[in-house]
């Protein structure tokens, strides 16, 4: 037999906008709706960004390839003005090869420039991936 799992997410513009439209994402399984589920509570907090986040996604996965500039351009709008200029500035070190930072040490100063924002780099990460296996439909 076959069985649908559907989640639903309110899309909102503000903290006191009602609720007019959502977005609707089908699984196959329980236990995966169950996991998107709590992945998307631990997301909640992120307020007015995390509709930023999902939008900024969509745009990189509607043109189907992107590049490295293109993720960062999407996601230097969603932070903090003095964050933004240093994740930009360390982007273009790694670029330009002034910086040869491997993997754990861009992690790391990756954290250490964007603090508490660094939830809203992830949740555009899983927003990426999310488009790249689903396909949502405009209202």
């Amino acid at each position: 037999a076959f069985t649908n799992n559907l989640v639903l997410e309110p899309l909102v513009t503000g903290t006191s906008a009602p609720v007019t439209q959502y977005v609707a994402t089908l699984f196959a399984s329980a236990t995966d709706a169950w996991h998107y589920a709590e992945n998307v509570s631990e997301d909640a907090d992120l307020g007015e960004r995390r509709l930023a986040c999902r939008l900024a996604a969509e745009l990189c996965a509607r043109k189907g390839e992107y590049t490295m500039q293109d993720m960062i351009s999407a996601i230097i709008p969603l932070l903090s003005r003095h964050k933004a200029i240093a994740l930009r500035g360390l982007i273009d070190k790694m670029l330009t090869a002034e910086a040869r930072l491997n993997a754990y040490e861009f992690d790391r100063r990756l954290r250490d420039i964007l603090g508490g924002e660094v939830q809203v780099l992830s949740y555009f990460v899983k927003c990426v991936q999310h488009y790249g296996i689903a396909c949502f439909c405009d209202p």
